[in-house]
């Protein structure tokens, strides 16, 4: 009986806090320069404000403002149904946070959990944004692909869809790690990854990404992390005999398949422009 009442008081506690959530209740908006992009997504259910609002942008801070104070949101289980927009908020010009919006279901997802919304909340957009350009690239040369993408990363105005970062070294290996608390703060265990690796390079040319974590039921509850160490090969060479690898060096460029990106506020036209000076 207990244990039937601690596990009720945690699924009550749990309600409770997520009940109304706030979206972006980490986010700063007087730090730095943002911007949020809303991406329209392919859904069985499509709907005309994805014909009429397309792909936009916005700028405008006292409006993001008012968003994160206005979008404290309700949990919800009912999220079956495809997404209508991706919508990303930058820092900077790297992807700071990403939501994900069903306009016809009326949820939103970030973070793994989901939330009941009203579309009408997304509408409002309409007033403060304006069409952007993006352009699906793909490279079939890692140096012409880490040149490009750095000219574009550099431009003002240009958003990556999705972390370009790996794609300026040309391969990755993998790397896990378990025995490690279930509360252990995964920030902090990321840079100390890092000092190692580091270390053991004489080199801090690389890009370490957290992939996931789980929790076999044998290892009394303590968690095994694995994560992508993306660099060149001369890093992964020094890493051979690192026990923690779990997957030798793979170049980016595998069987033929190109890299390929989305880079938001590029057109054919822009793109040139930007590759060619």
């Amino acid at each position: 009986m207990k244990r039937i009442i601690f596990t009720l008081t945690l699924v009550i506690s749990f309600f409770a806090v997520v009940k109304a959530e706030p979206i972006f209740k980490d986010i700063n908006f007087d730090d730095g320069t943002w911007a949020m992009v809303g991406v329209p997504l392919h859904n069985y259910q499509k709907l005309p404000i994805q014909e009429e609002m397309g792909t936009f942008i916005c700028e405008d801070i006292a409006f993001m403002k008012e968003v994160q104070k206005s979008w404290a949101l309700e949990y919800t289980n009912e999220d079956k149904c495809d997404y209508h927009y991706s919508l990303k908020l930058y820092k900077n010009g790297d992807i700071e946070q990403t939501v994900m919006i069903n306009l016809y279901c009326g949820y939103l997802t970030s973070d793994g959990l989901s939330y009941s919304f009203n579309p009408a909340l997304f509408s409002r957009f309409k007033a403060v944004s304006k069409p952007v350009s993006w352009s699906r690239i793909s490279f079939q040369d890692s140096e012409v692909a880490i040149k490009s993408i750095t000219k574009l990363d550099r431009a003002k105005g240009v958003y990556w869809y999705e972390d370009i970062n790996p794609y300026l070294f040309k391969g990755s290996l993998g790397m896990a790690f378990n025995n490690i608390p279930y509360d252990a703060n995964r920030d902090s265990l990321k840079k100390s990854i890092e000092a190692t690796i580091r270390t053991q390079t004489g080199s801090a040319d690389f890009y370490l990404v957290e992939r996931g974590y789980t929790m076999p039921e044998y290892d009394n509850g303590m968690l095994y992390i694995s994560y992508t160490l993306n660099c060149n090969e001369n890093i992964a060479k020094k890493l051979e005999k690192n026990p923690n690898v779990t997957f030798g060096w793979k170049p980016h460029l595998n069987k033929g398949e190109p890299i390929r990106v989305v880079a938001i506020g590029v057109d054919e036209k822009r793109y040139k422009s930007l590759i060619e000076n």
